[in-house]
């Protein structure tokens, strides 16, 4: 059941969704190696900027009328469907929303360890160590540690300082392309960013439609 509201409430409501993506892609682009909050914020960009083009075509039920509304959205619609990164974005919803599957691949990069970092970081390990990690395929440190019974178990631990490891995460198969306004897109972060933009001037440009008349 809608609830009905006037144009006003709707685009604020939009906005805040709007603001809900952004914050996915900052949760990507700022939780450096942690895999577990940067799969997070990618399914947030996705899932709730399809969700600002879903709000954003209820305003034909406000008091704009649909006529009016329709006259706005479809250049809108038009520059949505044609783009590749958005209609691999909206399948991409699609399938996170109905399967819960985002398929994504993982790296690791080394910036400074050397042996004398790694001497100093197993002096600190538990007790019945039998190895070290750096980067798991949730980007997590620690060490194996064999049990009473003979079992492994992982030990995790933050890395000091000295030790500079940058993990990634990558959406598979992201298109590589040139989109409007001349983004160039080539990876998640170029391609989030980008959606983020477009959204973002699309909804500026209902508030300037419907508002500022």
């Amino acid at each position: 059941m809608s609830t009905k509201v006037s144009l006003v409430q709707m685009i604020q409501q939009i906005e805040m969704t709007l603001n809900t993506m952004k914050m996915g892609i900052d949760l990507y682009k700022n939780s450096r190696n942690d895999q577990l909050k940067r799969d997070a914020g990618i399914r947030d960009a996705v899932v709730f900027g399809r969700a600002v083009t879903n709000s954003l075509q209820k305003l034909r039920g406000t008091e704009l009328g649909k006529d009016e509304f329709d006259d706005w959205y479809k250049p809108w619609q038009t520059k949505l469907k044609e783009d590749k990164g958005f209609k691999f974005l909206y399948k991409l919803r699609s399938q996170i929303l109905k399967e819960g599957i985002l398929k994504t691949s993982s790296g690791i990069k080394i910036n400074h360890l050397n042996i004398g970092d790694a001497y100093k970081l197993m002096k600190k390990a538990p007790f019945n160590v039998k190895s070290m990690f750096i980067g798991d395929a949730y980007g997590r440190s620690g060490f194996e540690v064999v049990l009473p019974d003979g079992s492994i178990e992982n030990y995790y631990i933050k890395l000091p300082d000295y030790i500079d490891v940058e993990t990634s995460l990558e959406i598979n198969k992201v298109p590589h392309y040139k989109g409007y306004y001349n983004n160039k897109i080539t990876n998640t972060t170029t391609l989030l960013d980008y959606y983020y933009k477009f959204l973002y001037t699309m909804v500026a440009d209902a508030k300037l439609k419907f508002l500022m008349k």
